[in-house]
């Protein structure tokens, strides 16, 4: 990777993170991450898939079901969501993480579908796949471009498209097969259905409807593949959805409670009680107020 000495003033900034695309959650997308020799950090679950790209310097990773590996400077490796793992860096590191819940294009699911044979009779270890041009040059690019602030959804989505690109053009059916294993397989096709389905779904009876599957099937596979009930997911992927569309200055509180179908604002403000721990009111001046300070550089 090459050296990043000098960041600029982004032209008009102001306008930049003023745009409701401005991205705030940190948890999804691509993030520009510098760890100090020594730092941890540990994982009981996560909400997200990983793919981690290793730019410089050493780093440990212990994951359940593998023991304790080293990866190095131009590695990537994939680590699935609902998977416990505790990284450590041995040496100062840079890497470049990306976060996701799914694959958000369909061409690459279609793509990473054709991989399923190959995963089903190979087994597989949690190795790193070598970084190597042309990637290098696009994360050179994109940790250029998140390092100076330009972070905006439009820009996450089409990094994410443009990455897949390059695998699939540059990288063999082997490499691409081994590193999306954890992904690969009935657990992506039933995480997707029910991303999908989520959208329209109002109930977890809708949710069933659209897997196939008899309830108790249903039940059962959805508490493998998540960890969690389909109720409480459920709770989850709205409480997170109402948490983005909060933090829009054009976006009132009605407005929350007509677009996701809140019968009145007590009920709304139970909701907010009992997955926020705090008043509507109270919510919306935390993530406002996080929003006007990440504007002005306050931390």
């Amino acid at each position: 990777m090459a050296e990043f000495e000098m960041l600029h003033d982004v032209l008009s900034m102001k306008e930049h993170v003023n745009c409701r695309n401005f991205r705030i959650d940190s948890d999804n997308g691509f993030c520009y991450k510098e760890i100090k020799a020594g730092d941890s950090v540990g994982f009981e679950s996560m909400d997200n898939n990983y793919l981690f790209f290793f730019l410089d310097g050493d780093y440990s990773i212990v994951r359940s079901g593998f023991r304790r590996t080293v990866f190095h400077k131009d590695e990537m490796i994939v680590i699935p969501k609902s998977v416990e793992f505790h990284g450590e860096a041995l040496t100062d590191c840079k890497m470049v993480t990306m976060g996701f819940e799914h694959v958000s294009s369909g061409c690459d699911k279609f793509v990473l579908q054709q991989y399923e044979p190959y995963c089903q009779t190979v087994r597989y270890e949690f190795k790193a796949t070598p970084v190597r041009y042309p990637i290098t040059a696009y994360l050179d690019l994109l940790v250029y471009c998140l390092r100076n602030g330009i972070d905006c959804a439009h820009l996450q989505e089409m990094k994410q498209k443009e990455l897949f690109i390059y695998l699939y053009g540059f990288y063999s059916f082997e490499e691409i097969g081994d590193l999306f294993h954890p992904l690969v397989g009935n657990a992506l096709n039933f995480r997707e259905q029910m991303m999908n389905s989520l959208k329209s779904a109002k109930t977890v009876d809708d949710l069933v409807e659209a897997s196939h599957l008899s309830h108790s099937a249903f039940y059962a596979k959805f508490k493998k593949e998540f960890g969690i009930t389909a109720k409480d997911w459920m709770l989850e992927q709205l409480s997170r959805e109402i948490l983005l569309r909060i933090q829009d200055p054009e976006v009132t509180i009605k407005d929350i409670i007509y677009e996701y179908d809140f019968p009145s604002y007590p009920a709304f403000n139970r909701f907010c009680q009992r997955q926020y721990h705090c008043t509507p009111t109270e919510l919306v001046n935390y993530y406002r107020d996080s929003r006007a300070n990440a504007k002005s550089g306050i931390k």
